[in-house]
């Protein structure tokens, strides 16, 4: 199955990545939430699109039956209410967003099988 998860991972790093933000600037290190500032929900909201978008063309491609579409509506939701969370100066808030990111993978995984029924 033709899954691109390239721009979910990015996009579920970056969330993680403005857990210690302050840190990596001071450190002198380089990541997306540093690369990304200010900006960074924004650029969160295209990587997450961009991932379902490409798992729903993926699954488009494959033939996948009806379940797999209401599994990318629940996926796209989901990954809604984290960008909508998102709060660049809390950190407790973003790692609690990163963590959801285990229920996307299950949802993905569970869309995919079911997709296959």
């Amino acid at each position: 199955m033709l899954l691109w998860a390239g721009p979910w991972q990015i996009g579920y790093n970056t969330i993680y990545a403005y857990v210690d933000v302050k840190d990596g600037t001071r450190l002198g290190l380089k990541s997306t939430a540093i690369l990304f500032g200010r900006h960074g929900k924004a650029c969160v909201v295209l990587l997450f699109a961009l991932a379902t978008g490409a798992w729903s063309f993926g699954g488009w491609l494959l033939g996948m039956s009806p379940p797999y579409v209401i599994g990318m509506l629940v996926i796209a939701a989901h990954l809604g209410w984290q960008t909508w969370k998102i709060d660049l100066v809390r950190p407790e808030v973003n790692y609690r967003l990163f963590l959801a990111n285990i229920l996307t993978g299950i949802l993905l995984a569970s869309a995919a099988f079911m997709g296959t029924v």
